[in-house]
């Protein structure tokens, strides 16, 4: 029986032993593994340890694991008695402590965490030598030493394989509290095994506690993996980097068989690959098969980008967080280096990486660095702008003197700014004449499948086959070449057409292109407009049109009002030719270019126009003038409110003075688009929508109305009712149906596929200003004053590049030269800004007043110093511009440029005003009060213009205390403040505002100048506030009544579809549902009002 025992309990130790070592990869571990094999080895090797910390000053504190050593010295002693263990169980319990140490002590970090484990692990392991009775007289008690080398060998196996990982040091940090809670999981086991000691254990316990020590790892294991793929998910999908797994998808299904392989046995690509030591790490290819990243997968990580011209890019930050989540996708411990960079500090850090460029880097980067061998395929970077393209290329050379292991390919056409970069840094490969071979595999492959579907006989056949036969040679390596020209001749229907079109193979891409063009200009002409509309529509639309767009778009027909139907789908090959292609119901340019080349020619045109309107006469023409008035007459809104003035010369409209219908038409409506544009809080959605009473046409209104008629017909739910609409308005809208209900934000336009995303979009809208970043999530979310998104702006997306201004400037290029002043503006650097702002004035795009000097200006107003002010406005001379600069100021809220300036000018804009009073700056405020007052010009504070939409409080009760000093001093003028009251009621409806102007003496009944222009201007302030449905509105009318506001004054309308009718301000909406609000319908409030008047003896 006990041989039996014996021999079970030696199985145990056996199979834990194998177990480990199998668990142990690494032969050259294995080997040092046996090299230590009592505890004098142990104790001899950490007194060498600690004499050499002490030599180094570097001391840390190795008698802390002392107790762990003692007690695995009581339990080696007790299994070599009782189990007879050999030498080579033996040397598992000591061999595992030394490599430990010896690996962990590179770094003072986790030769630390190792020590505290082990201190950890001493304080939980019995005391083996009190248990020897136990062990003598209990034969199960050896099974219960087997369950103990296992916890022992499982806490070896846990850190030997990180410390075995090749870049452990890179991410310690991040990688470690994993492998710290997995040995928790080990001494949680141990804590249970110790239960065992005891004399009434029994085998069915033992087996149990076999189960469970091996259930408690599998549970630790799954847990931990799915927590990990949560937090990676869930970042994911915060983050939504870009994917370009369908665009590889598509090159692999485009890929002509037979093609590509010349590069894979390139030489130079070889090397490159490879990882020769003389290559460099970056490869330039012109053009690129699809087989290069299949290759880089079998010899490492691949990462891959393809970028297009449709996305817009104007940041390189999505395309880092699309090449981080691939690289963190593919590795199970790089995504926990991502997951707890981001995630497991104190402060949430998924904003930054979102945000932030520069964080997004260095996550990237240090994720490289714990990746080993990385191929990066970058695609098409030609197609971003000139910008992005330098600064991707200038940060990932950066960062490839970092990672040595990365390799990166990058595929474009050759243009100089990308050549200049990487010019003495790649290797270029040319492929005019390599790729010829493969452009002629698949012009055969094409002309083939063609000409088996065509009906000409064989002597054509054989003619087409010759007259094609130059096709390679002529398309320098281009597929897209010989595609268009293949695509263009298959269109052709008679021989006679396709030997012409064959004879002179086009030149160039560009020729190729043209020759499109010219048989779109030869067709019908019915034909001819509707491919002009499309190819110039899909070009200078500013987001991608989609075909059901499309079909709609040309079915418009100026002077039909009747609603035409679509009844045919677009074919665009037959009207385009292969320049435009369908992909997921967008419409698209086969390639870039196209879009380069009619671009091309729409700049000379507005050239032309520029020119032209240098010497245009001083009189609109009469067909303007009539449309114009007819706009006029067909859509005037009658609630809008004439008589505030505008500026004809601000538009530059003054010298057409003639026509002042057309041009008080276009003066005002131009003032309704510049107010529209700063106005962030204008929305459709019926919540807050006076804004359409400022519209002096019903444009606005009709948006609103349509907007509202949709959202009745979609479905608001997530699951489809019964016979709903929602399938017929995506067949005519597409898949984005759900709008933001904001009129300024830009997906408005661009809207979401579901109601959920839309809402949750529409939840960020309460802060106005935006980042100019559109991949920034602060573009959504915005912020509170200007000032913190310039700030923002500084801080996150500085494209700050080290240059020494003490070098010749006119090597800068414009946007280096625009980024290097932003940024002497950041850092105050006053004499270096004085010595290139001349330059800087000479240089085509940074003449003063030009969108880039006022970029430079604006960040001057918003955080600059006086310094820095006064010499922009002595160099630059903004006086023109002075207003604009204190307008940011005030949004900046920076306070000592804006005194500086308002010392030297006077604020005269209502946009001044409006700025002030929306901010919480008390400060600003006492500012502007002074130079009012300094300069005269009181009247300024009782324009209606400087009211905004929704004032500052705390600023509102400032200027009703100006207003009541000027008052008591006799300066303010009767009519100004009745119309200001009136106003006040038409738009924001302030309380506040209104009882300062009443304390005035504003006339609560006052109905305007000029009774008989328009209804509404003989409406009274509470007829106005009447007519609103805010709770403001309310509020206010309830004090207009109590003020002695008469509730039964009449307008009669004098022209309009309502010429005649009578109504009053029980009529409108807002006296309808003021119950809402007020808890009393117009009746009984007026009532109420009635006899709280009597009360007062009113």
């Amino acid at each position: 029986m006990a041989s039996n025992t014996y021999n079970q309990v030696s199985e145990v130790f056996s199979k834990a032993k194998v177990d480990f070592l199998n668990g142990v990869k690494d032969p050259k571990l294995r080997s040092q593994l046996e090299a230590t094999t009592t505890i004098d080895d142990i104790w001899d090797y950490t007194e060498r340890l600690q004499k050499d910390q002490a030599n180094n000053k570097r001391l840390r504190g190795l008698k802390k694991i002392c107790p762990y050593i003692e007690r695995l010295k009581e339990y080696a002693g007790v299994i070599e008695v009782f189990v007879q263990a050999k030498p080579d169980v033996l040397a598992l319990i000591w061999g595992p402590i030394k490599l430990l140490l010896q690996i962990s002590s590179n770094l003072v970090v986790s030769f630390d965490a190792i020590l505290d484990v082990m201190k950890n692990m001493g304080s939980v392991l019995p005391r083996f030598n009190e248990f020897i009775p136990l062990f003598k007289n209990n034969e199960r008690m050896k099974y219960v030493l087997g369950l103990f080398f296992q916890d022992i060998l499982d806490f070896y196996l846990v850190s030997l394989k990180f410390f075995g990982l090749t870049r452990w040091k890179v991410f310690f940090e991040s990688l470690w509290p994993a492998r710290r809670s997995e040995i928790e999981v080990i001494t949680q086991n141990i804590e249970k095994h110790r239960l065992l000691l005891c004399n009434e254990i029994t085998l069915s316990d033992i087996l149990e506690a076999h189960t469970a020590r091996q259930k408690a790892f599998e549970h630790y294991a799954k847990t931990q993996e799915f927590q990990e793929r949560q937090d990676f998910h869930s970042m994911e999908t915060y983050i939504r980097p870009p994917s370009y797994d369908q665009d590889l998808d598509r090159l692999h299904n485009g890929r002509c068989e037979g093609t590509g392989t010349w590069l894979l046995q390139d030489p130079q690509f070889t090397k490159w690959a490879e990882g020769d030591k003389k290559s460099p790490q970056v490869f330039w290819l012109q053009g690129i098969p699809g087989a290069v990243v299949d290759r880089t997968k079998e010899l490492g990580h691949s990462l891959f980008a393809f970028l297009s011209y449709r996305h817009g890019l104007d940041s390189t930050l999505p395309i880092f967080h699309s090449l981080t989540f691939q690289l963190a996708s593919q590795d199970r411990d790089l995504r926990a280096v991502l997951c707890s960079t981001i995630l497991s500090s104190t402060k949430d850090l998924k904003r930054d990486l979102k945000g932030d460029s520069k964080f997004a880097l260095e996550v990237f980067a240090k994720l490289l660095q714990a990746a080993g061998p990385t191929y990066v395929t970058i695609d098409g970077l030609d197609e971003v702008n000139e910008s992005t393209q330098q600064i991707f290329l200038h940060q990932f050379l950066s960062l490839l003197e970092e990672c040595p292991e990365v390799k990166l390919l990058v595929s474009s056409r050759r243009v100089d700014r990308i050549e200049r970069i990487l010019k003495g840094t790649a290797m270029a490969l040319l492929i005019d004449q390599k790729n010829s071979g493969c452009i002629k595999t698949y012009a055969a492959r094409q002309v083939k499948k063609w000409l088996d579907e065509s009906t000409f006989d064989n002597e054509a056949r054989c003619e087409i086959r010759s007259l094609l036969s130059p096709l390679a040679a002529k398309a320098k390596g281009m597929f897209l070449y010989a595609r268009i020209v293949l695509e263009s001749v298959e269109m052709l229907y008679d021989f006679d057409s396709i030997r012409d079109q064959l004879n002179v193979l086009p030149a160039s891409l560009d020729e190729a292109y043209e020759r499109i063009l010219e048989k779109i200009l030869k067709s019908p002409m019915r034909v001819q407009k509707q491919s002009k509309k499309i190819l110039s529509w899909i070009a200078c639309s500013p987001i991608e049109l989609t075909r059901h767009e499309m079909e709609q778009a040309l079915l418009v027909r100026a002077g039909n009002k009747t609603v035409p139907r679509v009844i045919s789908t677009l074919n665009t090959l037959q009207l385009c030719g292969p320049l435009v292609k369908v992909e997921d119901e967008q419409l698209r340019f086969v390639h870039f270019t196209v879009k380069e080349l009619l671009k091309f020619a729409h700049f000379q045109w507005a050239e032309c126009v520029r020119l032209c309107a240098r010497n245009f006469r001083t009189e609109l023409p009469h067909q303007l003038v009539r449309l114009l008035e007819q706009i006029n007459i067909d859509r005037e809104n009658l609630d809008y409110n004439d008589e505030s003035s505008t500026n004809l010369t601000f538009w530059d409209l003054k010298k057409f003075k003639k026509s002042p219908v057309a041009c008080g038409v276009a003066s005002r409506a131009l003032d309704f688009r510049r107010l529209m544009n700063s106005s962030c809080d204008w929305r459709l959605d019926g919540e807050d929508s006076y804004w359409g009473s400022l519209d002096p046409t019903t444009i606005s209104t009709t948006v609103e109305r349509v907007y509202q008629a949709l959202e009745n017909l979609l479905c608001q739910g997530a699951q489809h009712i019964q016979n709903c609409q929602c399938s017929v308005i995506q067949k005519h809208h597409g898949p984005r149906v759900y709008v933001c209900p904001f009129i300024t934000c830009r997906f408005h336009r661009n809207a979401f596929e579901t109601q959920t995303l839309r809402d949750d979009h529409v939840g960020h809208h309460d802060r106005p200003f935006k980042c100019e970043v559109q991949t920034c999530e602060y573009s959504t979310i915005g912020f509170s004053s200007r000032y913190k998104c310039e700030r923002h702006r500084s801080e996150n997306h500085s494209r700050s590049i080290d240059y020494d201004t003490s070098n010749n400037v006119e090597e800068l290029q414009q946007e280096d030269l625009r980024v290097l002043l932003l940024d002497l503006v950041a850092q105050d650097r006053v004499d270096e800004m004085a010595r290139l702002l001349p330059y800087a004035s000479k240089r085509q795009g940074f003449f003063p007043g030009s969108v880039a000097s006022l970029l430079v200006m604006n960040s001057i107003a918003s955080y600059g110093s006086i310094a820095m002010a006064r010499l922009v406005f002595e160099n630059w001379k903004l006086v023109p511009r002075r207003n604009e600069f204190i307008f940011q100021t005030i949004i900046g809220n920076n306070l000592p440029v804006l005194e500086w300036t308002c010392s030297i000018h006077e604020l005269r804009e209502d946009s001044v005003g409006q700025a002030i009073l929306t901010s919480d700056s008390v400060e600003a405020f006492d500012i502007w009060r002074n130079n009012v007052l300094s300069f005269g010009n009181i009247n300024l504070m009782f324009s209606p213009g400087i009211i905004p939409r929704k004032p500052n409080p705390v600023m509102e009760s400032r200027l009703v205390s100006f207003w009541s000093e000027q008052h008591t001093l006799g300066n303010t003028m009767q009519t100004k403040v009745d119309l200001l009251l009136k106003h006040l009621a038409q738009s924001s409806c302030s309380l506040i505002l209104a009882k300062g102007l009443v304390a005035c003496g504003a006339n609560v009944n006052y109905r305007g100048t000029n009774l008989g222009s328009k209804s509404v201007n003989a409406q009274t302030p509470l007829h106005c506030a009447a007519r609103i449905t805010t709770a403001d509105a309310a509020y206010l009318a309830e004090f207009l009544l109590l003020s002695g506001a008469d509730p039964n004054a009449q307008v009669t309308f004098t022209r309009g579809k309502h010429k005649g009718k009578t109504v009053t301000p029980s009529m409108e909406l807002g006296a309808k549902g003021i119950s809402k609000w007020l808890y009393k319908t117009w009746d009984e409030l007026v009532e109420w009002a009635m006899a709280k008047r009597k009360e007062q003896g009113k």
